[in-house]
């Protein structure tokens, strides 16, 4: 297992937590993280990088940000759509 980090942003500024998430790999962490995410803002966090978001206004929809070449197909993996380095990433977990 490894620790993942959530950054949850109640709506309304309600005061932001974090949680810890201990997940076999980001994809298994992306699916944990989705019971958090009810009406609030989250980020997923591998230590200091930040793997992915979805806004309370988007539920089911994690956008992947923008990483340099080399390390985008790593973020990247275990998901169904892959755009190109450099570009932000949206995408639907099945």
């Amino acid at each position: 297992m490894h620790r993942f980090y959530l950054v949850i942003r109640p709506a309304g500024g309600a005061g932001t937590r974090r949680v810890a998430l201990d997940a076999a790999d980001s994809d298994h962490a992306l699916h944990l993280a989705e019971g958090h995410a009810r009406g609030a803002d989250v980020e997923l966090w591998d230590g200091d990088r930040m793997l992915a978001k979805m806004g309370a206004s988007t539920p089911h929809l994690w956008t992947v940000p923008p990483a340099p070449v080399g390390i985008a197909s790593g973020v990247a993996a275990g998901f169904e759509g892959i755009g190109k380095a450099g570009d932000g990433i949206a995408m639907r977990q099945g």
